[in-house]
């Protein structure tokens, strides 16, 4: 019964819709007859479109920040703040938590991705180049950490004893001046 209700409670609704009535027509989406090859259906991709695309988002890199569920709104302050004046383009959500940045031009992409880590909220925010090849969900394969030894014995400050033990967790980088 329930199935049916929420059935007749769809149709209802779409019904209301009306395609021609949306407010931005840059939105609108076309249907494109599919290619039939064998018995699947292929879409038939206009190649020239793509190419616009992709040198468009070139310029793009992709970020997250790890242990923070923040909100899109928050971090996108977050990105004006620390990178407005370089020329941001767009700022995307985009799903897994990440977030796609677009700049004016490569090299100001290339500008960010060497000044080093940020930080968000006390957690570094991985930064990514976007390149045509990459799945989001593969993107991270390695997250530099910075980690506290709280309490640890003087002892053990010496460089190859500290790399001993941070080689426990993971491939040590550095240390910091102190120790």
């Amino acid at each position: 019964m329930e199935q049916m209700d929420f059935q007749s409670s769809a149709k209802e609704t779409w019904s209301k819709f009306n395609a021609s009535q949306v407010r931005t027509p840059s939105t609108r989406l076309e249907y494109t007859e599919p290619i039939c090859v064998g018995d699947q259906k292929v879409a038939k991709l206009d190649i020239d479109e793509i190419e616009i695309e992709t040198a468009y988002w070139k310029n793009a890199i992709f970020c997250i920040v790890h242990g923070a569920n923040r909100p899109f709104k928050v971090f996108e302050g977050f990105v004006k703040r620390v990178w407005g004046n370089l020329g941001i383009e767009k700022i995307v959500r985009m799903h897994f938590g990440f977030t796609l940045v677009s700049f004016r031009d490569e090299a100001t992409r290339d500008l960010v991705l060497e000044t080093g880590v940020i930080h968000f909220d006390k957690k570094p925010v991985v930064l990514r180049p976007w390149s045509t090849d990459m799945e989001s969900t593969q993107m991270i394969k390695s997250v530099p950490v910075w980690i506290r030894l709280n309490g640890l014995g003087l002892q053990y400050w010496g460089r190859n004893s500290l790399s001993a033990l941070v080689s426990t967790i993971g491939k040590p980088i550095m240390m910091d001046k102190v120790t």
